[in-house]
């Protein structure tokens, strides 16, 4: 009887930036014959460009580096191996895999930061990274602000969010902004918010006083003192009770 492949997918998508090495999926055969074995298992083309079988492993893994061209979103490969019995017949099996272009990503961009409403010009300054083997040109744009009605206050050149010299950030008004940031590397876009939280500057006036307790307490006298300073006046206060200080 001749052995059959044995596999539940015919087809696997990978990124195109996989490492060499890299195990894709398992590929093996059955043999339904007791008696029989497979003498010999092999790719239908040893010299395939970017991946091999792993005989002992019986897996297909990444053998170099995999295309890559700006624009082209999806490569297909056709991956054929072939095994045969003890009893010399041979069936043959083939997969589909499919590397695709890694979308760009913002490694450290934190989900929220903080910026003083005094705060003008440059805003944040954040970074993209190309994950695919380009390395692509990555553009930035900045696509609104929510709430919708305060997006005319902000724009981004290269990597960074700037507020209009004309505008200003008010934490009264809005405390908080999300920022809408696309990024394209020529085939395909990611999209990621900002959340920008307004802090508001305290001056002197609004500042609240400052206060210095100071208590004593004796413990054979029937009195206690308590000192409060507030910035300029001094009260003290007596009370005829009997303290005990620890």
């Amino acid at each position: 009887t001749p052995p059959y492949f044995n596999l539940s997918r015919y087809h696997k998508t990978i990124p195109d930036h996989s490492d060499i090495d890299f195990s894709i999926m398992d590929f093996y055969f059955n043999d339904t014959d007791y008696a029989d074995w497979f003498v010999l298992v092999k790719p239908e083309h040893d010299q395939d460009p970017y991946f091999y079988y792993d005989t002992f492993a019986k897996s297909v893994h990444v053998k170099d580096q995999l295309p890559h061209i700006n624009g082209v979103q999806n490569y297909y490969h056709e991956f054929i191996v072939w095994a045969d019995d003890s009893c010399y017949n041979r069936v043959t099996g083939t997969v589909t895999i499919t590397s695709f272009n890694g979308p760009p990503t913002f490694p450290d961009l934190p989900k929220r930061i903080s910026i003083s409403e005094s705060k003008i010009g440059a805003l944040y300054t954040f970074s993209v990274n190309d994950p695919s083997n380009g390395p692509d040109t990555i553009t930035c744009q900045y696509e609104r602000a929510i709430p919708n009605s305060e997006s005319h206050k902000f724009y981004i050149e290269g990597k960074t969010i700037y507020l209009y010299s004309n505008a200003t950030l008010d934490k009264d008004l809005n405390p908080e902004y999300e920022i809408v940031i696309s990024c394209n590397d020529g085939t395909d876009t990611t999209v990621t918010f900002l959340k920008i939280e307004i802090t508001k500057e305290i001056t002197d006036s609004e500042a609240p006083p400052d206060f210095v307790l100071i208590e004593t307490g004796v413990i054979f006298a029937a009195t206690f003192i308590a000192v409060v300073i507030n910035v300029g006046a001094v009260y003290i206060m007596m009370m005829n009770s009997l303290v005990i200080t620890p």
